[in-house]
């Protein structure tokens, strides 16, 4: 009898932390409707009989900036066709986890559950904000790691700090662990730097770019991809 017991318990367990997890992906909003419309438009040019686009569907990339860095790094995270993800500054909601941003950012100053634009978050996902956010199902070094075992270059900008790039580098790292974990330290990068304009691509950013392009979409095995670029020397 107590066997049975500890067995129901653990399937209602289970089932309120899969409804859980459902609720959050509901609150996700139009990241998630973002996702889909890129899995959409995948489909098409890979079915495309007539007047095809010449697009090789097993080397695609996802990138953007921003809002758009958002939605880059939930079609790379949701879709497997995507060799490539390069959300560039994608502040909370992307990169950043919103449990380490809601810790170590300043109160009010970034972008975290209860100040990001719910023109892009579904409504429910208020019930996060604030310390609520501890009870999150998930967090975003998980939604980075769905990326996993394909290449991921997450950017930053240190002149924003509403862009929680502390929270961005250490949400990184942990996502470091889960390709080293793989033995893939080499597709996980991370260039988090200063000195340039919100969704501007400085001169210096630009060769470590290049060798994710050359490496994961061209195939140039040779090129090196560990990129550690950050100021953290004590986080």
């Amino acid at each position: 009898a107590g066997g049975a017991a500890a067995d129901l318990r653990r399937m209602h367990a289970a089932c309120r932390e899969r409804e859980e997890r459902q609720r959050f992906l509901l609150a996700l909003g139009d990241d998630m409707r973002a996702q889909r419309s890129a899995n959409k438009k995948i489909e098409i040019a890979a079915r495309q009989a007539v007047n095809p686009l010449p697009i090789d569907t097993k080397h695609l990339g996802a990138t953007g900036c921003s809002y758009a860095g958002k939605m880059a790094l939930f079609a790379g995270a949701f879709d497997e066709r995507v060799a490539l993800t390069i959300p560039q500054e994608s502040g909370g909601g992307g990169a950043p986890a919103w449990r380490i941003t809601r810790q170590i950012e300043a109160y009010g100053a970034s972008e975290d559950i209860q100040r990001t634009n719910y023109d892009w978050f579904a409504g429910q996902m208020r019930q996060f904000s604030g310390d609520n956010g501890y009870k999150l199902p998930t967090d975003h070094h998980e939604l980075m790691g769905m990326v996993a075992p394909r290449a991921l270059l997450v950017t930053g900008n240190t002149d924003f700090y509403w862009l929680s790039n502390r929270s961005n580098y250490i949400t990184s790292r942990a996502t470091q662990r889960i390709y080293e974990t793989f033995g893939i330290a080499d597709r996980i990068g991370f260039y988090i730097d200063g000195g340039h304009g919100h969704c501007v691509i400085p001169e210096e950013q630009a060769p470590a770019i290049a060798a994710y392009l050359d490496k994961f979409l061209l195939g140039e095995e040779t090129v090196g991809t560990r990129v550690r670029v950050h100021p953290y020397t004590t986080l």
